[in-house]
């Protein structure tokens, strides 16, 4: 085996590492409901309380 190919390897590795945590990172992000009733939405989907 030559220096790159243990190099190339080596870099492989060490993406797939199962010490180091894995992470998302989203840009953007839409979601549309079929619906009007934002209140629904909020509290159903979302599980958040409604403020109001």
């Amino acid at each position: 085996m030559n220096d790159e190919l243990r190099e190339i390897i080596e870099k492989q590795i060490e993406r797939f590492n199962p010490q180091e945590p894995l992470f998302l990172l989203i840009d953007y992000f839409r979601v549309r409901f079929p619906t009007t009733d934002a209140l629904a939405i909020i509290r159903d989907v979302l599980q958040l309380k409604n403020a109001l």
